[in-house]
């Protein structure tokens, strides 16, 4: 269905059009708040089959950081260093910012 059916009135249509040019913003705030409930999760879970959180695990830590990474680029830092230590610290390092 098309939200013109809905959309019959001028204040509807002036706050869909407000909505509307804030939509990226919306979305951009969307992705970070899930990208930081991600490692929270993985600081804080922990199964039974592991006696540690999942954020021990080396699999999980490299999507943490590339994560991190992400969020750095999303702040304008282009092109920021990919080697396995900085991937590695930058994991450890959100993980200890979500454990406090």
């Amino acid at each position: 269905m098309s939200k013109e059916l809905f959309i019959t009135t001028d204040l509807q249509r002036k706050w869909m059009d407000k909505l509307s040019k804030l939509e990226n913003t919306i979305r951009g705030s969307a992705e970070l708040t899930d990208k930081l409930a991600a490692v929270k999760f993985a600081v804080v879970y922990s199964p039974n089959s592991i006696q540690e959180n999942i954020s021990e695990l080396p699999n999980v830590q490299n999507h943490i950081a590339h994560i991190d990474l992400e969020l750095m680029s999303e702040a304008g830092l282009h092109n920021p260093p990919m080697d396995d230590m900085v991937i590695s610290k930058l994991a450890h390092s959100a993980i200890e910012d979500m454990s406090k």
